[in-house]
C-alpha cells in the first residue's frame, strides 16, 4: 500500500511540474491570443506593395496609387494550417496575368481626299504566370518574434505573347502591296515603314520551372494572429524555356497573293543552378 501511495505522490509531483515549466500562453493585454494555435488556419500574400504605399505618405510629392489584389506586382497568396503550435503544413499560389495595349496612327493609304486621314495600328501584349509551391514549417519561441524554418517543394508555368492589328491591309487595289504600318519595339512605336512584310503575332514557348528549397526565416506577431515575415530559401531549381513561334504576314509576288508563315525560334534553352534565393519580399499573414 505504501508503494501505491508513493508510486501516486511521484506521478502527482511530476504532473505537477511539467505544468509548472509548460509556459503559459502569450496574450494581449485584451486577453485575447497573439500567436497561432493547433487547428487554426493562416491567410497571408505578399506586403511589399502595401508598405511601399504607406511608405510614400511621407513623400509629399508623389502621387501613390492604393495597392490592390490585382496589382501588377506578382502577388503570390500563402496559405498554412497549423498541426500543432509549432509545425505548420504551408501552400503558395499565384495566378497572375497582365496584358498592354500600345496604339499608333498612321496615313490611311486607300484614302485619295487632300485632307490626310489615318487608322490605327494596335499590339496586345499579355504575358500570364502560375506558381504552385507546398512544404512543411517549424516555428521555435514563444514570443511575438519567431523563428520559422523548413522545406518547400514548388512548380512554376509561364508564358507570353504578342498580337498585332493593322489599320491597312494588303489591297492591290486601294494600298497596295507595301502598306503603311507600325513597326513596334514591345507596346511602343518604333517607327512607321512601307513593306511586303510584317509580324502578326509572336509567342514565346511555355516555360517551366521547378524547384525544392530549404527556408529559414521569421516572423513578427504585430497584433493578435497578425504577424509580418520575411524568409530566404536555398535549394536546387530547373527551368526550361522552349521555342516560341512568330508568324509573319507577307504580300506573294510570285503567286500574287497573301500568305502567312508561322517559324521557330532557333533553340530552346534550360538552366539549373543550386543557390540562395527570395520567396518574396515581406509577407503579411493573418491567423483564424
Amino acid at each position: 500500500m505504501i508503494k501505491k501511495l508513493a508510486v501516486l505522490f511521484l506521478s502527482v509531483a511530476s504532473l505537477s511540474a511539467m505544468a509548472q515549466d509548460a509556459p503559459e500562453p502569450l496574450k494581449s493585454k485584451r486577453g485575447e491570443l497573439i500567436l497561432p494555435q493547433t487547428g487554426e488556419w493562416g491567410l497571408g500574400i505578399d506586403a511589399t506593395p502595401f508598405l511601399e504605399y504607406f511608405g510614400n505618405f511621407f513623400h509629399g510629392e508623389d502621387y501613390n496609387n492604393a495597392p490592390s489584389f490585382n496589382s501588377p506586382d506578382n502577388l503570390a497568396l500563402i496559405g498554412k494550417y497549423m498541426k500543432d503550435n509549432n509545425t505548420a503544413y504551408r501552400v503558395r499560389f499565384a495566378l497572375n496575368r497582365s496584358s498592354e495595349t500600345g496604339k499608333n496612327l498612321v496615313f490611311d493609304d486607300s484614302n485619295e481626299d487632300p485632307e490626310p486621314k489615318y487608322v490605327e495600328d494596335k499590339v496586345v501584349a499579355s504575358e500570364i504566370n502560375v506558381l504552385l509551391g507546398a512544404g512543411l514549417e517549424k516555428r521555435r519561441g514563444n514570443g511575438r518574434l519567431q523563428g520559422i524554418y523548413g522545406a518547400e517543394v514548388a512548380i512554376g508555368i509561364s508564358s507570353a505573347k504578342n498580337k498585332y492589328d493593322y489599320g491597312n491591309s494588303f489591297d492591290e487595289d486601294d494600298n497596295g502591296n507595301n502598306p503603311t504600318f507600325t513597326v513596334w519595339d514591345g507596346v511602343f512605336a518604333d517607327f512607321v515603314t512601307n513593306d511586303s512584310e510584317r509580324v502578326t503575332e509572336e509567342k514565346s514557348g511555355t516555360q517551366f520551372g521547378f524547384g525544392v528549397n530549404g527556408f529559414i526565416g521569421v516572423e513578427y506577431f504585430i497584433a493578435p494572429k497578425i504577424s509580418l515575415g520575411g524568409e530566404v530559401g536555398y535549394g536546387i531549381n530547373l527551368r526550361t524555356n522552349p521555342k516560341g513561334e512568330t508568324s509573319v504576314q507577307y504580300f506573294d509576288f510570285v503567286d500574287d497573293e497573301l500568305e502567312t508563315e508561322t517559324t521557330e525560334s532557333y533553340n530552346s534553352t534550360g538552366s539549373f543552378d543550386i543557390g540562395t534565393n527570395t520567396f518574396g519580399s515581406i509577407n503579411l499573414i493573418f491567423y483564424f
